[in-house]
Formats: structure tokens, sequence, C-alpha cells
């Protein structure tokens, strides 16, 4: 059964997105399969760390 990690806050800009990215980075690196999903419907911001030239990054590997 996979697991579930969490990273929140109620204040913005307090590296939330950049933890989760590199996060799963490294667990992708460890051979964990790897699901990322960004709640911040406000801002947005996994697409500045996951993009390839203007479309979103799946590695279906």
């Amino acid at each position: 059964m996979g697991q579930i990690i969490t990273f929140y806050s109620y204040k913005g800009g307090v590296g939330r997105t950049m933890t989760l990215a590199n996060v799963a980075v490294l667990l992708a690196q460890w051979g964990y399969k790897t699901l990322i999903i960004d709640w911040d419907l406000e801002a947005p911001g996994l697409e500045n760390y996951y993009s390839h030239g203007d479309k979103p990054y799946l590695d279906r590997d």
C-alpha cells in the first residue's frame, strides 16, 4: 500500500512547493513511484520546477 505525505501551511511563501518538489525528486531517485499534486489553487507553483517547454512534464517510466 502507498504512503501519503503532505506539506501544509496557511501562510504563503514558506517553501511548501520547493520542499514538495525536492522531496519528490529524492523519493523518485530512491526508486519510489511518486505522484505530486499542487493543491494551492491561488498560487500553484509546481510547473516552475517540472515543466518541459510550455507543457507540464509527465514521466511514465
